[in-house]
């Protein structure tokens, strides 16, 4: 009998527990609900930043390949021109 009573008060002391632990879980819920925010409000900020980066990127790449193309122009332009002397 006294064993029976055993696994009736650990049940009980389980129960308490886990009651315990999801009320500290709820009185702790509106500060990971700031967290969250946050924490999606700084992705927000890195993804929009990655964006611009790559904008300036692209636009990098294509001034200097404009560039690459305006010298290969020119040395062929000159070539061709002091060719004839």
């Amino acid at each position: 009998m006294n064993k029976r009573f055993d696994a009736y008060d650990r049940r009980a002391d389980a129960l308490e527990r886990r009651v315990g632990d999801i009320e500290t879980m709820l009185a702790d819920r509106p500060l990971y609900i700031a967290q969250h925010v946050g924490l999606i409000s700084k992705v927000n900020e890195l993804e929009t930043a990655r964006v611009r980066v790559d904008a300036m990127a692209g636009t990098m790449r294509w001034i200097l390949c404009g560039g690459l193309a305006t010298v290969v122009a020119t040395i062929g332009g000159f070539l061709k021109a002091f060719h004839a002397i």
